[in-house]
């Protein structure tokens, strides 16, 4: 699924904790997803686990690959940019999240709330065109959304000069202007999203199973719960029945030859398989 995957033109990433036996007390590992969401290409979500959270860990699993990513801001993804074949495409939602901490402990009227408000537009006009073929998508927001984007940047830079230096709401507009760029490339391809929901939802099955089990056994523990997390997270993308999927798979393995193993991913698979 990984050499597929980097062949897409968009891949949806993400990270989350995952704590891990070491000699009688726990480490943090940390556990990587990729998303490829099916528009034009084979969904399909892996699940890379990695000692620590070192910048390395997404350099070395995207290697070759040409396209778009849709991250958060963390400063590991940085160097994926530098040569211009990985392209940053940033996540409203984050920007929301910020100015929504903000807003919920603020009585009355705030610059918070009124780029909540502006921010709402923008979800608004994006519901609309959610459904679209992406060519059409993206000439709808060009025609639609491109200018909200524009009018939104303005009064940031405007009521920026308003706020008192080093506080909460600053942070959060220095936030949102200081990724501007990779924000305004979703206009670039109809295929991109306007925030990074979509690995964060790839993400929770993660958060919830760390609830159940406390931890992984050991660093191979994790490296196997992740492969595990692969394939089945990819078969309910897929639209499989992940316990029929798995036992019909798991038999036939033994007797599929190295070159036909790639009909048994979730994307290949059908449900005459059964």
């Amino acid at each position: 699924m990984r050499i597929e995957l980097l062949n897409v033109s968009k891949i949806h990433t993400d990270d989350t904790p995952v704590p891990v036996l070491a000699k009688g007390k726990t480490k943090q590992g940390r556990l990587w997803v990729y998303v490829a969401d099916g528009v034009s290409c084979n969904p399909c979500t892996i699940y890379d686990y990695t000692p620590n959270r070192s910048q390395t860990a997404p350099q070395k699993f995207l290697g070759s690959f040409k396209g778009y990513l849709q991250a958060d801001a963390y400063v590991g993804y940085d160097k994926l940019y530098t040569n211009g074949d990985i392209i940053e495409v940033g996540c409203m939602a984050h920007v929301r999240r910020k100015f929504f901490e903000i807003a919920e402990s603020a009585n009355g009227d705030s610059l918070a709330l009124d780029a909540l408000n502006k921010i709402a537009v923008i979800y608004a006009i994006e519901a609309k065109c959610r459904n679209l073929h992406y060519q059409q998508r993206y000439h709808y927001r060009r025609i639609y959304l491109r200018d909200v984007y524009r009018k939104f940047r303005r009064w940031l830079i405007k009521e920026k000069k308003t706020i008192i230096p080093n506080t909460p709401i600053e942070k959060a507009f220095n936030y949102a202007l200081n990724h501007w760029r990779a924000l305004q490339n979703v206009f670039a391809d109809g295929r991109l999203e306007i925030d990074n929901n979509i690995a964060e939802r790839a993400i929770r099955p993660v958060v919830i199973g760390r609830k159940n089990y406390l931890f992984a056994g050991s660093d191979q523990g994790a490296e196997n719960a992740a492969i595990v997390y692969s394939i089945i997270e990819s078969a309910k993308q897929n639209g499989l029945n992940t316990y029929q999927y798995l036992s019909d798979i798991l038999a036939k393995l033994p007797n599929t030859n190295k070159e036909y193993l790639f009909t048994l991913l979730p994307y290949h698979y059908h449900d005459k398989h059964i």
